[in-house]
Order: C-alpha cells, then sequence, then structure tokens
C-alpha cells in the first residue's frame, strides 16, 4: 500500500475526532485502530509516518506519538527503529472464569469487530460413556455435535467443537436452523443459566485437515481450551474443544 492510499484509508475517520471529547490522544489512536481492525491495514503493512499523521489528524507529533504507544501496549502496531510503524491484526484477549454466559460472538461484537461462521456441520450422535460422563446423561442418549469455523472479520480464527445433550438444545435443532451464537440462543430461547465452567488449556499442533481450515502451517501450534459449562446448581450444559489460533489470541487469567 503507498503513501496515497495509507492516507486515503483515514478518510473518514479523521473528520469525527472534533465531535469525540475524550483526550486527544485516545482519539487519534481510536482512528487509528478503528482502520486495523476493519481489515484496511493487513499484518506488516506500514502505516502513515509520525510527520504524515500529524498531518493527517491536525494534532501535534507529541499527540500522534503516544497514540501510537497506546496502540504498541494494545499489540496492534509495531515500531522497527529507521523503517517505520506496521500494522498488526487484533489479538482477542480472553478471561477465563469472567463473563462465563458470553460465547464467541458476543465477545467479539464487544470489540468492535465482526464475528461469523466460514463452516458448520451439525449432527446427532449417542452419547458414548465417556460424554455420558461429562454431561450427566444416559449413555446412547443424543447429543448434538456441532463443529464451526469461527471467523473475526472474515478471518477464520477458531476451529470450535462442542457437544450438547438434546434436552438443552432442542430436540428441533439442526444445520438449516443452527444460529450464529450457540450462547444467546441457549439463554434467550431455551432458558439456559450458566453458572460457571471448568476449563484447560494446552498448546498441540494442529492436524493438516484443521490447519487448512485455520490457515495455519503445520508447524504453527494452537491453543486448545476444553471446557465443560455449568448452571448455577452444577448441572452440565455442554462441553467443548475450541482450537484457538495461537497468533491471534492470548489468555489472561487472574488467581
Amino acid at each position: 500500500m503507498g503513501i496515497v492510499d495509507r492516507e486515503r484509508a483515514f478518510d473518514g475517520t479523521t473528520s469525527r475526532l472534533k465531535d469525540d471529547p475524550r483526550p486527544l490522544y485516545l482519539r487519534v489512536a481510536d482512528a487509528i485502530r478503528e482502520n486495523i481492525a476493519s481489515g484496511r491495514f493487513d499484518d506488516a503493512t506500514r502505516l502513515p509516518s509520525e510527520a504524515e499523521l500529524t498531518q493527517l489528524f491536525g494534532v501535534s507529533r507529541a499527540t500522534v506519538r503516544e497514540a501510537l504507544s497506546a496502540l504498541e501496549r494494545d499489540g496492534l502496531i509495531s515500531r522497527a527503529h529507521g523503517k517505520g510503524t506496521f500494522a498488526r491484526k487484533p489479538q482477542f484477549t480472553l478471561s477465563p472464569g469472567q463473563a462465563r454466559n458470553r460465547g464467541f460472538t458476543e465477545t467479539v461484537k464487544s470489540m468492535g469487530l465482526t464475528p461469523g461462521t466460514s463452516y458448520l456441520s451439525f449432527n446427532w450422535e449417542p452419547a458414548d460413556t465417556e460424554f455420558a460422563q461429562i454431561l450427566n446423561v444416559p449413555v446412547g442418549s443424543q447429543l448434538a455435535l456441532i463443529k464451526r469455523v469461527r471467523t473475526v472479520n472474515n478471518e477464520p480464527v477458531e476451529y470450535a467443537i462442542d457437544w450438547v445433550p438434546e434436552r438443552i438444545i432442542g430436540s428441533d435443532m439442526s444445520a438449516a436452523t443452527f444460529p450464529e451464537s450457540l450462547f444467546e440462543y441457549l439463554r434467550e430461547q431455551r432458558g439456559v443459566v450458566f453458572g460457571y465452567s471448568d476449563l484447560t488449556i494446552e498448546s498441540v499442533l494442529p492436524s493438516a485437515y484443521m490447519a487448512g481450515l485455520l490457515h495455519l502451517e503445520l508447524n504453527m501450534p494452537v491453543l486448545l481450551v476444553e471446557e465443560t459449562y455449568y448452571t448455577p446448581a452444577g448441572s452440565p450444559i455442554l462441553h467443548c474443544k475450541n482450537y484457538h489460533r495461537s497468533d491471534r489470541y492470548k489468555f489472561r487469567i487472574r488467581v
């Protein structure tokens, strides 16, 4: 992307600065953040220089530097001395144990990004001994097995596998009627109340199939989060295995 194109990418955001009451550097930082999050800048795309940003936003160089420092702390840009400032696609910070009733769709929307699904498989399968114990259902009872590739701004970031008892999700569920947000559907349509979850996190290498779905090299590890969700009274709701791209996710745990 050339200098003129990089400058043109900010059209429409600079004019809104004067209507925002927050400190000026935060307004500039958010204008740049919006352009990175929207996909206008790919990884390793050089942003306009400090001098160019100063002119674009009509602010001092000190304000631009403060804005860039804030973006660098958030991991949205990297700066190389003598080379310039480069965009980095956002990482998604998850805090296990907090907001347990909010799924992928709602979490991504809360970041100002666009969630989506590029692949969906839905089947009914009988519970084996392992899942009968995990989900407290009889062996052989019906479980919904849902496999999805979740996207953020049309980029695949997560391969999700969910097992949900029929009594929880409803016997009329199918691939054709499956909602964008499973959590929202269970809460609002099925009356499910989420309480807490147990989870483990480990780094694993993806299979060739999974690497293809997530657009990864085979030697790039993914973060596997295996989790069981419960009602406040301790009744299991669903079990899931989510394979997160390690270059797009980080986990924050407070102990």
